[in-house]
């Protein structure tokens, strides 16, 4: 009885405790300091966004831009594309019409898109960044793409120094597909406005890209990358520094296909459709062209990595043939 009493006690000291804690709780979920609903939360009650919503991760700030690209139409895309005068037929307007209809693209003061002119440097960092959910304020009085240059070196798609990855990079790309000796390539001065003015190259793409799916969270990891370039881009040797790294790397996410008879055309500059194309690809992985090439010919050596205990599988290399002999002898006495 006495036990029954003090269970009886307990939980009504419980109850009371709850009774004069829980509005206090409802309160403080989904309101700032000022006592406001967010925005965010207006959107999860409408649908629009999922309560796991992380700012700090790529996916998380993407949750919001993707609900909306979730429910684009076609109307809404021929609506957007009916603005611009010179796409009629052109064989990016799909990608044109959606990101238009996200304000991640826009055209110029008298109507046009000018699908086949450059993109420059800034404006593909601005279209990657909203395509990573960022949404910056322009610079006018500055210089107009000063808070995506500077968000651009916060994220790692753009470096100052080239020293290799430093140790916050390696936790960031944890799957370690870009190694610290692949990074021999452009490094920029964050003041340098006229840099970033230039038109960009296809390698710079491929470079800002890969960076940025490296800031999302994968499941399969890109195997036989030496074997991608070799069967896939004819001209892969063609690009400058390490940037054949991140090429192969793009295409082995299905972000890149090349131009025509397996020319990536890595000095060529990006045009403003093919910098959609990319984007979308990005956005959506049902419309990537993944590249899946044949492993089985290749004759491949399994070793321990030094790393968290991992096994890696080197394969025969056409840029030093003699390696995998001499790891099959290490294989074979271990």
């Amino acid at each position: 009885m006495k036990k029954m009493k003090k269970s009886l006690t307990f939980l009504l000291v419980l109850l009371l405790f709850l009774s004069t804690t829980t509005g206090a709780f409802a309160r403080a979920v989904g309101v700032d300091n000022f006592g406001n609903i967010p925005e965010f939360y207006n959107r999860i009650e409408r649908g629009e966004a999922f309560r796991a919503y992380n700012p700090n991760f790529t996916d998380g700030r993407m949750q919001i831009l993707m609900g909306s690209y979730n429910r684009i139409k076609s109307q809404d895309i021929e609506t957007r594309l009916a603005r611009f005068t010179d796409i009629g037929n052109h064989w990016g307007r799909q990608g044109i019409g959606t990101l238009a209809h996200l304000d991640i693209l826009n055209g110029f003061p008298d109507g046009s898109f000018r699908p086949n002119d450059t993109l420059t440097l800034d404006q593909f960092l601005k279209m990657v960044l909203e395509g990573m959910g960022h949404q910056l304020e322009l610079g006018f009085q500055e210089y107009w793409a000063i808070n995506y240059v500077n968000m651009a070196f916060e994220e790692g798609l753009v470096r100052v120094e080239n020293k290799g990855l430093s140790m916050s990079d390696e936790k960031k790309y944890a799957n370690r597909w870009i190694r610290q000796e692949d990074v021999d390539v452009n490094t920029y001065d964050p003041t340098d406005h006229d840099r970033f003015k230039q038109p960009i190259t296809r390698e710079e793409m491929a470079k800002i890209i890969v960076r940025a799916m490296l800031s999302r969270r994968f499941e399969d990891c890109p195997t036989g990358l030496e074997i991608i370039e070799r069967e896939f881009i004819k001209d892969i040797l063609k690009s400058s520094g390490d940037y054949f790294h991140y090429i192969r790397q793009a295409y082995s996410f299905g972000l890149l296909t090349g131009r025509s008879r397996g020319n990536f055309e890595p000095q060529a500059h990006l045009t403003r459709a093919e910098g959609s194309t990319v984007i979308m690809r990005f956005l959506d992985p049902d419309i990537r062209e993944s590249v899946k090439p044949d492993l089985s010919g290749y004759r491949q050596v399994t070793l321990p990595s030094s790393w968290e205990d991992l096994w890696v599988t080197i394969y025969r290399s056409y840029r030093e043939p003699d390696i995998v002999d001499m790891l099959e002898v290490l294989e074979a006495n271990m």
